[in-house]
């Protein structure tokens, strides 16, 4: 059977079915009846084209036959058809002005199609005529649902249940509904229910799980998404929320391997391949990330974002030609992308080219010229480059825009020290651990300035601290301060 998908909603059809009575004899071979009755058998196999040759011989052995223009209709529904679809209904209709039945099933058309005022003008006559018919408090549920009405369609999935009791698909819907209403505790009582009723309803488990992880709960949205897995294995949605719900748990490893999974049912899911390449790249797997930004740069060959997180993979591999590259196609796609300037500036300085940095990171204060970040940025391929001056009027405009960039002043503090101002060096340094104070670069910049003013005491001081909060001092710097100071430590 069909599902027919309203505003993300997924309502299985029910076709409307004849069986013959005990009391009644088969239909008769060649009759208009065998024939409608082999049509419902395609229709229930998914054998969509039969079944509309077998309605169509029906047809022909009994032209007013009402209802094998309906069950022809929802067989061209069944098969994305849904113009011919309406034109049988309307026959059908037009032949049985009180066809329930009919109007349900031209309503379901309309409702699949976004065409919902018709649908609800067909959904309500169906009621008026026939108060009990379930489907149809059903299908308005769903259109309800579609149009926002949550309340609305609780209230139609809950006349459908007292009118047909356990029906897995109305408490599924209903909890859908109770979800977007924010009443998660009676939405997870529904999806539970619908469970109790259908173990196998995949769809009951995944709006299970997916309401769970929206609640951060990977525990529980990993076990019912591993049920949805289980029963159909072909779930594509099912891995890739579970890999979602991996990574909420801290579970890189297996987030990587479900969104292999999904690619290996779709080589070209673009969502896939970025969050595994993202997540390859999380786990410092930088050759895999690259591959698989490489993959998606062949289905979004104009997506600056993709030729930046590439070219972020590659200059984590020291490969500063490749990453520059990336980042000029991204510049070249998007010419004034802060982003990609800032990235392609970094890569220029990390490969010792100090002045291509330092025209990037001009190009980005043109661009931000309000933005404190973007003078530290070029402040430090300033420091780089030796231009100390300008590595100190930049970190005052940071501050001026920013006092409490501890960047800045830390900046600032390594271009007084490198040009001798070795006081100044230390005020900005106690300023950064005044902001950040387990911060060891701070550490090591003051026992630099010490050592150069002679302070080997309080240069040892803070090496020890340096380290002490994991901050790597110059190994060149500690030998000097050994030597000048006949200490160790």
């Amino acid at each position: 059977m069909k599902r027919l998908f309203v505003g993300g909603l997924a309502v299985v059809l029910v076709f409307w079915t004849v069986s013959a009575s005990p009391a009644q004899s088969p239909a008769a071979p060649g009759s208009s009846e065998s024939y409608f009755e082999e049509g419902l058998d395609h229709l229930d196999d998914g054998q969509y084209d039969q079944a509309i040759a077998a309605f169509t011989r029906a047809i022909e052995k009994n032209p007013t036959d009402f209802k094998a223009y309906a069950a022809r209709g929802m067989a061209y529904h069944s098969s994305d058809r849904d113009d011919k679809a309406l034109t049988d209904l309307n026959k059908a209709i037009e032949m049985n002005p009180e066809f329930a039945e009919g109007y349900a099933d031209r309503g379901r058309v309309h409702a699949a199609k976004g065409d919902y005022e018709p649908a609800m003008t067909d959904i309500n006559r169906a009621i008026a005529l026939d108060a009990r018919a379930a489907n149809a408090y059903s299908l308005r549920g769903s259109v309800h649902y579609a149009n926002g009405r949550y309340e609305e369609a609780v209230a139609d999935y809950s006349k459908a249940m007292e009118i047909q009791p356990g029906v897995a698909e109305d408490y599924r819907n209903r909890g859908k509904a109770r979800e977007s209403l924010r009443k998660h505790g009676e939405a997870i009582a529904d999806y539970t229910e619908a469970i109790r009723i259908d173990p196998d309803d995949a769809d009951a488990y995944f709006d299970r799980g997916l309401l769970h992880l929206s609640q951060r709960k990977a525990d529980l949205a990993i076990a019912d998404l591993s049920e949805v897995i289980d029963i159909d294995p072909d779930y594509a949605g099912a891995f890739k929320s579970r890999a979602i719900a991996f990574a909420l748990a801290g579970a890189t490893d297996s987030a990587i391997d479900d969104l292999t999974e999904v690619l290996e049912l779709d080589p070209k899911d673009s969502w896939a391949l970025a969050e595994r390449a993202g997540a390859f790249f999380a786990t410092e797997q930088f050759e895999e990330a690259a591959a698989d930004y490489t993959k998606l740069l062949e289905l979004r060959p104009n997506d600056s974002e993709v030729f930046m997180n590439r070219g972020m993979a590659y200059q984590m591999m020291d490969d500063f030609e490749k990453a520059i590259g990336d980042f000029s196609r991204a510049i070249e796609i998007k010419p004034n992308n802060t982003a990609a300037l800032t990235d392609r500036a970094t890569a220029h300085e990390a490969a010792g080219n100090y002045e291509k940095a330092l025209e990037d990171f001009s190009k980005v204060v043109e661009l931000k010229p309000g933005e404190a970040w973007a003078y530290v940025n070029r402040a430090r391929a300033y420091n780089g480059s030796g231009k100390y001056d300008n590595a100190i009027a930049d970190c005052a405009k940071a501050i001026e825009l920013n006092p409490l960039d501890p960047t800045a002043y830390y900046q600032r503090g390594h271009a007084y020290f490198s040009s001798g101002h070795h006081d100044k060096a230390l005020a900005d340094a106690d300023k950064v651990l005044e902001m950040e104070r387990e911060e060891g670069g701070a550490h090591g910049l003051k026992a630099m300035a010490h050592a150069a003013k002679g302070e080997h005491d309080k240069a040892w001081e803070n090496v020890n601290k340096a380290e002490e909060l994991g901050f790597q001092v110059d190994p060149e710097f500690v030998q000097n301060l050994k030597k000048a100071s006949g200490k160790t430590k």
